[in-house]
Protein backbone atom coordinates (compact mmCIF):
# COMPACT_ATOMS: atom_id res chain seq x y z
CA UNK A 1 0.00 0.00 0.00
CA UNK A 2 2.80 2.83 0.64
CA UNK A 3 4.92 1.53 -2.25
CA UNK A 4 1.25 2.55 -4.29
CA UNK A 5 1.78 6.25 -3.33
CA UNK A 6 4.87 7.02 -2.24
CA UNK A 7 7.90 7.58 -4.39
CA UNK A 8 9.69 4.50 -4.40
CA UNK A 9 12.98 6.61 -4.64
CA UNK A 10 11.76 8.08 -1.46
CA UNK A 11 11.14 4.84 0.14
CA UNK A 12 14.26 3.29 -1.31
CA UNK A 13 16.05 6.24 0.35
CA UNK A 14 14.16 5.46 3.81
CA UNK A 15 15.12 1.81 4.10
CA UNK A 16 18.32 2.49 3.13
CA UNK A 17 18.91 5.43 6.07
CA UNK A 18 16.97 2.74 8.55
CA UNK A 19 19.69 0.12 8.10
CA UNK A 20 22.70 2.13 8.58
CA UNK A 21 21.12 3.77 12.10
CA UNK A 22 20.67 0.10 12.93
CA UNK A 23 23.96 -1.07 12.02
CA UNK A 24 24.56 2.45 14.14
CA UNK A 25 22.82 0.95 17.21
CA UNK A 26 25.00 -2.54 16.88
CA UNK A 27 28.32 -0.35 16.59
CA UNK A 28 27.38 1.30 19.69
CA UNK A 29 26.85 -2.00 21.79
CA UNK A 30 29.94 -3.46 20.35
CA UNK A 31 31.99 -0.65 21.62
CA UNK A 32 30.54 -1.27 25.14
CA UNK A 33 30.73 -4.48 25.47
CA UNK A 34 34.46 -3.83 24.68
CA UNK A 35 34.11 -1.22 27.60
CA UNK A 36 32.87 -3.78 29.99
CA UNK A 37 35.49 -6.43 29.28
CA UNK A 38 38.38 -4.05 29.59
CA UNK A 39 37.04 -2.49 32.67
CA UNK A 40 36.19 -6.49 34.31
CA UNK A 41 39.89 -7.54 32.92
CA UNK A 42 42.52 -4.86 32.14
CA UNK A 43 44.98 -5.81 29.59
CA UNK A 44 47.81 -4.11 27.92
CA UNK A 45 47.68 -4.23 24.28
Amino acid sequence: MIIKYSNPYKLALYVFFALLKSLQVVFVAFIFQKFIDFAQKPKAV
